[in-house]
Parts: C-alpha cells; sequence; structure tokens
C-alpha cells in the first residue's frame, strides 16, 4: 500500500476529532441540528490550524444520509464520497488558480444545477483572499443570493484582503492557534498508534516549532521518523534542535536569565554559542520574547498555566526566572523588545541585531528611574545632620525654603532625561513664635507654607500674587491683570480654603483673603515676599553654604536657578 502522511491519515473526519476550535465546531453543530445553516461562510486562521479540514467535515455532514446530525456518520455512501475526494456534490476550488472573471461566471452558472446525490451543492473555495476584485464583482450576487441548494464555503489566512461587501455576506469564524499543550498531547498519541519512540522533551520542542499549527507538527513528526536511523531508535530532543534549528529552553532561559541579571558576558557567550550553531534566530527571538512573557504572567497569575498553555515544568521554570527581579523589570525588558521585533526579519545581519538589542533592554531595564532618584535625594535629606544642615537650623524661627534645581546629567549618565526638575523635600513641621502675624508679608507667607503640599496648585497660584494690604482683618493680595488671569480664577474658587487656613494660622476670628486684579504691579519675584534681601545672588551663595544642597550640586553638575519662599 502506498504511504500515507501523517498530516492526512491522522486528518479529523469527525467535529470530535477537531482540536482547539470547539468555538467554532460547537455553532456549526447546532446549526445543523436546528436546520439553521447560511449559504455562506468565511473560515479565517494561519496555515494548518483546520479551515479545510471543518468545511469538508461540514459538508460531510450537510449531505450525510442522517442529517440533520451533530456528526456526519462516515458510512453512509456520501460521507465515504466525500472522504475519497469522490463526491460530486462537493468542489473544492484553489483561489489561487482559479481567480478570473471567467472563472467566477462559469462556476456562477454550474451553482443552478441540483446536486447529484447529496441534499447541498457545496463550494469549498480555498485561499480565497486571492481571487481579483473583478472576479469578487462577478461573484457578489451569487454569494448574496445563491440557489437554495447551494452552500460556499471561504478559508483564507488573510481576511484583510477580502472586499468587506463578501465579508458581510457570510458568517465569519475566527480560527485560534492550537495551544502548545494541545499539540504535544496529539503527537504523542499518534506516536504510540504508529509505534515510534519519542521522549516528551521531543515532543514539547516539536510543538513549539510548529507554532500553533497541527497540519506543520504532524509534517515535522513525519521527518523526524523519517531521520532515525533504524525504526527501533528514540527520537530525542537534540535530534528535533538539530534538524530544525531550534534552541532548547534552557539556552533560552539563560539568555533571558543574563538579560535580568544584568550581566551582558554571560548574555553574549550564550548568544553566540547558539548562533555558531546554526540556529534559527528570527524563531529564537520570539522564543525569548515568550519566555519573557511567561515570566511576567507567572509572576502576576497563581494559574498561570491555564492562560499560558504550557505544561507544569515549563511554567516552573518560568517562575523561577521571575525569582531574580520583579515586575517592572520585565515589563521594562519586553517593552524594548517587543518593539523591535519587526525590524528583525529586515535586519542584515541578525545576531548583531539580536545582541544588540538585548544589551539596550538590559541597559534600560538597570537604569536609574527619575522616581528613585527623587527618592534617594529625599532619603539624603532626611538623613542629613541637624549641626550641618543651615536650613534646618533656622527652621524652628521661619519657614522652609523651596529650592528648585535644573540638572545637567553628565554625558555617561544612564538616566533618560537631559534636564529634570527636582521636587521639593519631604514636608516637616515648623513652629512659629507665638505671636500673631500683623504684616502682609508674614500672612502671604504662612499661606502659602500651610498649602504648599496639600494643594500645590493653590500654593502655585498664591506665589504669582502680592501681598498688598492687611486692613481691618482683610489681606488683600494682588495678581497681574495682564498675565495672571487663570490663577486670580483659582483662587477665587479656593477663597473659602484660604479663609479658614488664615483663621486657623493667624488666631484672628473674622479674618479673610480678598483676591484683586491690578495693573503694573511688581513681579512676585521682586518683593520681599520672596526675597527679604532683594540680590538673589547673596541668597544662592548662602544657599549653596548648606552641606545638603552643596552635594546636590555637586553630584549631578547642577546650579540653583531661583529661590522661592522664606528667608
Amino acid at each position: 500500500m502506498e504511504y500515507q502522511v501523517l498530516a492526512r491519515k491522522w486528518r479529523p473526519r469527525k467535529f470530535s476529532e477537531v482540536i482547539g476550535q470547539e468555538h467554532v465546531t460547537k455553532t456549526l453543530q447546532n446549526e445543523i441540528t436546528r436546520e439553521r445553516t447560511a449559504h455562506a461562510y468565511l473560515l479565517v486562521g494561519p496555515r494548518g490550524i483546520g479551515k479545510t479540514t471543518i468545511a469538508r467535515i461540514f459538508a460531510k455532514a450537510l449531505n450525510c444520509r442522517k442529517y440533520p446530525a451533530a456528526e456526519p456518520c462516515c458510512e453512509c455512501d456520501n460521507c465515504v464520497a466525500v472522504q475519497n475526494g469522490a463526491s460530486l456534490d462537493i468542489i473544492e476550488i484553489d483561489g489561487a488558480s482559479n481567480n478570473t472573471v471567467d472563472n467566477v461566471r462559469n462556476l456562477r452558472e454550474e451553482v443552478h444545477y441540483s446536486p447529484v446525490s447529496g441534499k447541498f451543492k457545496i463550494y469549498i473555495v480555498d485561499e480565497v483572499h486571492m481571487l481579483s476584485a473583478g472576479a469578487w464583482n462577478a461573484f457578489l450576487k451569487t454569494v448574496e443570493e445563491p440557489p437554495a441548494h447551494v452552500k460556499f464555503i471561504f478559508a483564507t489566512t488573510e481576511a484583510h484582503k477580502v472586499l468587506p461587501t463578501i465579508i458581510s455576506r457570510c458568517q465569519r469564524f475566527d480560527l485560534r492557534r492550537i495551544p502548545t499543550l494541545l499539540i504535544a498531547q496529539m503527537l504523542a498519541k499518534i506516536a504510540k498508534e504508529e509505534k515510534v519512540g519519542i521522549s516528551s522533551e521531543a515532543l514539547d520542542a516539536l510543538a513549539r516549532a510548529a507554532d500553533g499549527g497541527m497540519r506543520d507538527a504532524q509534517s515535522l513528526l513525519d521527518q523526524m521518523i523519517a531521520f532515525r536511523s533504524s525504526e527501533n531508535d528514540e527520537i530525542s530532543e537534540q535530534d528535533i534542535l538539530s534538524v530544525f534549528g531550534l534552541a532548547a529552553r534552557d539556552q533560552i532561559g539563560e539568555i533571558v536569565s543574563a538579560v535580568i541579571e544584568n550581566n551582558p558576558s554571560s548574555l553574549i557567550s550564550h548568544l553566540n554559542s547558539i548562533a555558531s550553531q546554526g540556529k534559527n534566530l528570527e524563531k529564537l527571538y520570539d522564543e525569548i520574547l515568550s519566555t519573557l512573557r511567561g515570566v511576567q504572567i507567572s509572576k502576576i497569575e497563581k494559574n498561570a498555566e491555564d492562560i499560558l498553555e504550557e505544561n507544569k515544568e515549563a511554567v516552573d521554570s518560568f517562575r523561577k526566572l521571575g525569582e531574580k527581579c520583579d515586575l517592572e523589570k520585565i515589563q521594562r525588558i519586553l517593552e524594548t523588545l517587543s518593539s523591535s521585533a519587526r525590524s528583525l526579519h529586515d535586519a542584515l545581519n541578525k545576531h548583531i541585531f539580536i545582541e544588540t538589542i538585548l544589551l539596550k533592554a538590559m541597559r534600560i531595564s538597570n537604569s536609574v528611574r527619575i522616581e528613585q532618584l527623587i527618592e534617594k535625594i529625599n532619603e539624603l535629606y532626611n538623613t542629613a545632620s541637624p549641626d550641618d544642615d543651615e536650613v534646618k537650623k533656622k527652621a524652628p524661627e521661619q519657614p522652609s525654603r523651596q529650592i528648585t534645581q535644573t540638572i545637567n546629567y553628565p554625558a555617561h549618565s544612564q538616566t533618560p532625561p537631559q534636564i529634570a526638575k527636582i521636587a521639593e523635600p519631604k514636608p516637616h513641621t515648623f513652629s512659629y513664635e507665638k505671636k500673631t502675624p500683623r504684616t502682609p508679608e508674614e500672612l502671604l507667607r504662612l499661606l502659602i507654607d500651610d498649602i504648599k503640599h496639600t494643594k500645590p496648585a493653590v500654593k502655585s497660584s498664591l506665589q504669582k500674587g502680592v501681598p498688598e494690604s492687611f486692613d481691618k482683618n482683610i489681606l488683600t493680595i494682588s495678581m497681574n491683570e495682564e498675565y495672571e488671569d487663570i490663577h486670580y480664577r483659582q483662587l477665587l474658587s479656593e477663597t473659602e480654603l484660604l479663609n479658614n487656613s488664615l483663621k486657623r494660622l493667624s488666631g484672628i476670628r473674622d479674618v479673610s483673603v480678598r483676591i484683586v486684579k491690578k495693573n503694573e504691579i511688581s513681579s512676585p519675584h521682586e518683593t520681599a515676599i520672596y526675597h527679604n534681601d532683594r540680590n538673589l545672588e547673596t541668597l544662592k551663595q548662602k544657599a549653596l553654604q548648606n552641606s545638603f544642597i552643596k552635594e546636590i550640586t555637586g553630584a549631578f553638575n547642577g546650579k540653583i536657578i531661583d529661590i522661592i519662599g522664606g528667608e
């Protein structure tokens, strides 16, 4: 008997034998049993996942002598004819070679002939996206309103190339890639029936190489059976890796581990070893991304096996890698690598490309973030010695000074931004003297210091105002009519907040705040509320005498731009 390849020998004959496409098979079975079948169907999905197989099973069930039954009997003359490719009522057409207007015109004439032996005349058109626009236009009316005895089943890998007017006339089913675990289980069943010795690791490697396609997996197994020296030899994982140019899970894990642990030497060594063995580097890159995703999911979900659809050993390896870093680091690595995946296909030297992008991902994931920098600065501030801190020594007598600093990072710095603003330090509680403030400058200073942490936007608006007077328990604050309208309106909306704060701070029961607009008032930066000494350079020099400020400006080659707040 002539040898039959595994992909044909093990092709499903019933809906129940189709793996991984239950959402499609169940719907079609229900339509058959309820006799609610449509006149046109569109099956979409990548190669080798069962589009044509499902179309044939559906056609067989429609013309089965036991119709309407959820499964074809596979025993009647119609079912046998379909299985042998001899049915006159089921016509399979290759869209790539029958894509002209003339081909469609011929088909349009044939559909009017009644079926020979079955209930329906069924046209299965594979790779339907290859039809020309003219062919589709000639086909349009027939697809929309075919004779009652005609069914169309279209299959395509590129649904975006099918005219929307055709899609709208079909029931569309999107088939999924088959999970690696299900492919491995099916291959194990085939190997057992075919009496082929193969290790579980080899089955897993074959399933990964198939990339979600059952037909590809069966073809690869066929190839490996022929690769054996004798029928008694067992197919090992190493055999699979060498024949198809794949990397072992352990090798991929070593590369991912090197990236996570920030070990460039280890990364380059392992990557060079894999490349020198002639492995498929595009497949390797996909496997690295898949492994990183596995690490990410295993750190987020307790039942990662259900989401990743991997075996327990693979998920355990993901969790072990995840112990070496936090979730944020994994996400930063994935963001860098995912955005570059498309460019790999066009790279002249894939080895250099992958090496460079992995080193970049490593550097970015381990670089200092601005949030960490601010936390460190605040930590230094909070642990500074009181004897060396001029600001803290003066704190009991007057409010602290807020310092805004521009930092010019050195060229070798790993921090992405070249200029950044340092957030003001954590709030400290200062005790003011128990005298009742009377000057408008004192009252405004108290207000700014009281709300600067709870209402920073209001604080910013207050700093734009000028304390004009404090008369009859009313604090008048002027805003420049030409430039400060936004701040003026914001302060008006927060009048109640300002009044309550001022009552509490001043100890005056009926005190209130009045915000007014005026022309040509002095800039707030030139008033005594900000600088008791109008010489800003003198204040900068005094600030630089503070050990904490001196340490920060020296570390980042920074300089003080301005000083806002009390002296």
